[in-house]
């Protein structure tokens, strides 16, 4: 049976022309099949690959978002209490102005009630009261009634 060459005129591209040859294209095709079958498992194998991680990455940008609002919860929360701490004292220490201011102003009272008193002391012993002034109207008073 006649040869026939490639185009490129090297090695017969398909020579049948025994048994021999017969058994070497089915030993060639079962390799053909079988490296394809191993570039498919291996596709198969790099796909379960990519996809676990891209599940990872999920996971990963999953606990990352959980992080950040975790930190921002507790930004919120910091601030909150921040705020708090500071409308506290700001209270306290309107709560104080208070207290010191009232008590500026019992203080002058005191003050002014000690020096009213020693003034009305001292214009008591001016005017000397005598017990027949204070006697007389109550004594008038008493025989009015019937």
């Amino acid at each position: 049976m006649p040869q026939r060459q490639s185009a490129e005129g090297k090695q017969p591209a398909v020579v049948i022309t025994h048994n021999n040859v017969q058994q070497d294209m089915t030993v060639e095709i079962k390799s053909t099949v079988d490296e394809s079958v191993d570039s498919r498992y291996s596709r198969r194998l790099l796909m379960s690959n990519v996809e676990q991680e891209a599940d990872n990455s999920k996971l990963e940008i999953k606990s990352t978002v959980d992080e950040s609002v975790d930190s921002r919860y507790s930004r919120r929360l910091l601030m909150s209490n921040v705020e708090q701490e500071v409308d506290n004292s700001k209270l306290n220490s309107e709560i104080q102005q208070m207290i010191l201011a009232t008590m500026i102003q019992q203080k002058r009272k005191v003050k002014d009630s000690a020096v009213g008193s020693a003034r009305l002391l001292r214009s008591k012993e001016e005017v000397v009261i005598s017990k027949d002034d204070v006697s007389l109207p109550i004594g008038r008073n008493c025989e009015q009634q019937p």
